[in-house]
């Protein structure tokens, strides 16, 4: 009979994953007396996270169990995470944290512990799905254990009884969930080499794909190597589809149609993977916290990875990329220009009306034109952003904050008022205090006056492309025509003086050059390490990957509903613990993390944030060009 191992062919559990399906798996044969060998081969499936491929369905009381994961009665959607900190204004934040709660965890613990759980940990925390981070989340008793047999169950009963327990104690309206750490574990992607057999097929298949399926709800097309372990070859060669988790299918059967094309191209070896992922995010927005400090913002001279927003709006839309020159055909002169994405200079519609309203529908449709006379009144832009400086207003006056009610340097303050005498050890802690806010006092100073004096605001939009789909000249091998268009150029205000695309102080100990390079007259080789530095995330790395992703949109056009499809430059993460790419960092730069030759434009990631898309700098600098009506464009060579 036919054993299948623990096998490096399988990709591990996502957090967003919906089904999936291994390629095909040769069998290990141990032949016995009078038995044959099986030479059959399968696959590993799973769907809902359940090896048994099947969708879990929660019992009458609404408690569920799949491989990694177990309980009720109504868990939080998958992606999650665990927000431990408890807001104090949260309904539930006595009931999940006063001494109550602190011995109901350790005794939840005691039952995990002789229930078998593998080395169980216990807490309180609200759960909150990673696409909704800001909903009120789920109050659960959240077990982490570890599971050594992920298709053994039986946590659902002991879910039950530490709900149970909880009842008992007056503790109810509080999910119990038990996960193995796997549950939350992003895997490793890594680009498929040149030399696999989909890399000569990859325009075949996904151009089936397009062409014979229903494409509803489907939004991004890739291919990876996805997998648990570092090492490149341990990590099997994976179709991942990424679809809006709001359109109702049988995804499974996706999957096996999408398993079907793939061996009309004797490409058995691969597997499907279908996850969460509503394509291609624009990644406008603003982080909490940015890579830049507001402080560092707060210059007359603007560069590379400030936030970047219409002076319309508080928070942020994005990244200033950095400067490009634009050669003047009349008096021969290199002209500065700012550069970032068009979706990142629109304020958003439902803040405007009338004829705003109106030019802007216009010019992300038919793009921004040298010399519109509306560009004056609507496109101005600020950076750093208002909201980035109001922030780190309130934070520095949180700290100063807390620093001053330090009862030690309050005690040494109000004796210093009476004219007291002060023992020398209070006064050593009042000075390194006194020292620690001063500059703190400073750093305030400088961007209160900064924001007074409305010194953020940047200039006026030169030109932008609107948002579409156009035919590029640069096709990668086989790859359609169509190519999202998205970028912006900006000319600065005469108060604010040109950068010369340094590199931002955060990221200069991590690569070998001060400032970037030139354009690249080429696309990355595949695997190359590229890196973008952006307002949200700052400086991340990534590998580029030479089968580019298809991105597909549902529109309306005379009045049918069609699919159109772009095929689009992408790379993604080297690290999985950290993001790549959030929300807020389009428009940054894309460069060669080694020679920091410019590679293109980021203009939008995965719902996963672990995939960034980006536009050639060739693409971008001849459509720029087309558009303009200028010859040459080049990336500012610095000062």
């Amino acid at each position: 009979m036919a054993v299948v191992l623990p096998n490096p062919l399988v990709a591990p559990f996502m957090p967003s994953e919906i089904t999936y399906s291994s390629g095909l798996i040769l069998p290990t044969s141990t032949p016995s007396k009078g038995r044959s060998v099986s030479t059959e081969s399968t696959r590993s499936k799973r769907s809902g996270g359940s090896s048994d491929d099947q969708e879990p369905k929660p019992a009458l009381d609404g408690f569920t169990e799949s491989d990694l994961r177990a309980g009720g009665p109504r868990l939080c959607e998958s992606p999650c995470f665990a927000d431990y900190r408890i807001p104090s204004t949260h309904a539930m934040y006595k009931k999940l944290t006063d001494d109550r709660a602190r011995t109901a965890q350790a005794e939840a613990l005691k039952i995990c512990v002789k229930e078998g759980l593998n080395r169980p940990e216990a807490r309180f925390c609200l759960r909150r799905p990673t696409f909704s981070p800001q909903s009120a989340g789920v109050p659960t008793l959240l077990v982490v254990s570890r599971r050594d047999n992920h298709r053994s169950r039986g946590w659902i009963s002991v879910a039950r009884k530490l709900q149970q327990y909880l009842h008992s104690q007056g503790i109810t309206q509080v999910a119990v969930e038990i996960m193995d750490p796997a549950f939350g574990a992003n895997p490793h992607l890594f680009p498929v080499s040149s030399s696999h057999p989909i890399s000569q097929h990859w325009k075949s298949v996904t151009e089936t794909i397009i062409g014979e399926f229903d494409l509803r709800g489907i939004c991004t097309i890739n291919c990876f190597r996805i997998g648990a372990s570092s090492q490149i070859d341990q990590c099997p060669v994976t179709v991942l589809v990424g679809i809006d988790q709001h359109v109702t299918r049988d995804w499974r059967n996706v999957r096996e149609a999408i398993l079907i094309i793939l061996a009309r191209y004797n490409l058995a070896d691969v597997g499907v993977m279908i996850r969460k992922d509503r394509g291609l995010s624009r990644m406008a927005g603003e982080q909490a916290l940015a890579a830049l400090t507001p402080h560092e913002q707060c210059t007359t001279e603007i560069d590379m990875g400030y936030s970047l927003a219409p002076r319309k709006m508080h928070h942020a839309q994005g990244t200033f990329g950095g400067w490009v020159q634009i050669r003047n055909p009349k008096t021969g002169t290199w002209v500065d220009l700012g550069i970032t994405c068009c979706h990142c200079i629109f304020p958003d519609l439902k803040d405007v009306s009338g004829a705003e309203r109106d030019a802007i529908r216009a010019w992300t449709e038919n793009g921004v034109a040298f010399r519109d006379p509306n560009t004056a009144k609507y496109l101005n832009m600020d950076s750093p952003s208002k909201g980035i400086l109001n922030s780190g207003l309130e934070d520095l006056d949180r700290r100063i904050r807390s620093l001053r009610e330090d009862q030690r340097f309050s005690k040494v303050e109000k004796a210093k008022a009476r004219g007291d005498f002060i023992i020398p050890r209070d006064e050593t802690v009042w000075k390194t205090l006194s020292d620690a806010i001063t500059p703190l006092e400073k750093q305030r100073k400088e961007i209160d006056q900064f924001f007074v004096k409305k010194r953020y605001y940047l200039g006026t939009v030169f030109y932008a492309s609107g948002l579409k789909e156009v035919p590029l000249k640069v096709p990668a091998k086989g790859k359609p025509a169509l190519q999202i268009c998205d970028w912006a150029l900006i000319q600065p205000s005469k108060d604010r003086k040109v950068g010369s695309n340094r590199i931002p102080p955060p990221a200069r100990a991590h690569v070998p050059y001060k400032r970037l390079a030139d354009a690249s007259d080429s696309l990355p080789a595949n695997r190359q390490e590229l890196a973008k530095f952006g307002q949200a995330t700052g400086l991340t790395v990534g590998y580029y990957s030479h089968l580019d992703t298809v991105h597909i949109v549902e529109r309306m056009e005379n009045g049918k509903k069609v699919f159109v499809s772009t095929y689009e430059h992408c790379f993604m993460s080297s690290d999985r613990k950290h993001s790549l790419v959030e929300r807020g960092d389009s428009g940054s730069l894309v460069f060669e993390k080694d020679a920091g030759m410019v590679v293109g434009m980021l203009f939008g990631g995965s719902q996963n944030e672990d995939v960034g898309y980006f536009t050639s700098i060739i693409d971008l600098f001849e459509h720029i060009k087309k558009s303009t009506g200028a010859k040459e464009i080049r990336i500012q060579p610095g000062r």
